[in-house]
């Protein structure tokens, strides 16, 4: 797969194209990469990721689920650690084929965690 470098959107541009639904999931995945890159806040690419995860039916999670490592490796941040793995563990209930791979991708995220956590919560 090539890279593709995703598109310069500002956050109300971001908020706007996935409030529509005029957009495939991947489009929305490739709006999502540039809220992660572009965001002016982590919270504000954080929550987008989250809500949108949400939101979508058990195989647009799928498509979507490794986009949070890459938020937190972008970032250098692992906002909201616990409510996404445990969105993650939720999805292994409609995919137990995809056990491995979920939970690969929690500890992922784990690793992250630990890696930027202050040592005071460490």
């Amino acid at each position: 797969m090539k890279y593709k470098e995703p598109a310069l959107l500002s956050e109300r541009e971001v908020g706007a194209a996935l409030a529509s639904d005029e957009y495939s999931m991947a489009e929305r995945n490739e709006i999502l990469v540039s809220a992660i890159f572009n965001a002016e806040s982590v919270e504000f690419a954080g929550d987008l990721l989250i809500d949108e995860f949400r939101h979508r039916d058990s195989e647009g999670k799928l498509g979507m689920f490794n986009l949070f490592g890459s938020f937190y490796g972008v970032r250098n941040e692992a906002y909201r650690f616990d409510d996404i793995a445990t969105l993650l563990r939720e999805l292994v209930a409609d995919h137990p084929s995809k056990r491995a791979n979920i939970e690969d991708e929690i500890e992922y995220l784990r690793e992250y965690r630990d890696l930027f956590a202050h040592p005071d919560t460490k």
